[in-house]
């Protein structure tokens, strides 16, 4: 009896640590949607999260993504053209490749994966209040 009340009360705790982090419950689509101006189109960022999810995790594929977007963003690059995307992406894994955390690549261009990440979702937030 009170194994059971001890794993119904860790169940509910990981049930909610998964509601406050609504990153973590992230999808596809999701990405889809939150890159598509990056990518150029719905087409181009399907193909983009596709590509990189046969590689990584969703949430590796999210912070790669966010932080290509935050460094072309810096230099000014709003709508990039698939090479400077594909130049912007592929030196930030080949940084991942040799074996840098995220925020260690965040900071070696000036960037903070958490503003970045706090920036997305109150973005994501205003727009669904917009709809």
């Amino acid at each position: 009896m009170v194994v059971m009340r001890v794993q119904g009360t860790f169940l509910a705790a990981l049930a909610a640590m998964a509601l406050s982090f609504p990153a973590l419950a992230q999808s596809s689509q999701q990405l889809v949607k939150r890159y598509t101006q990056l990518a150029g189109s719905a087409e181009n960022a399907k193909s983009l999260v596709t590509g990189l999810a046969q590689k990584m995790a969703l949430g590796n594929v999210d912070n790669a993504l966010a932080l290509t977007q935050a460094s072309l963003e810096k230099r000014g690059i709003v709508h990039p053209t698939p090479e400077q995307l594909k130049v912007a992406l592929t030196a930030l894994l080949d940084q991942r490749a040799a074996g840098e955390g995220w925020g260690e690549i965040a900071h070696s261009l000036g960037l903070s994966l958490g503003e970045i990440k706090d920036a997305q979702d109150w973005r994501e937030r205003t727009e669904g209040m917009q709809e």
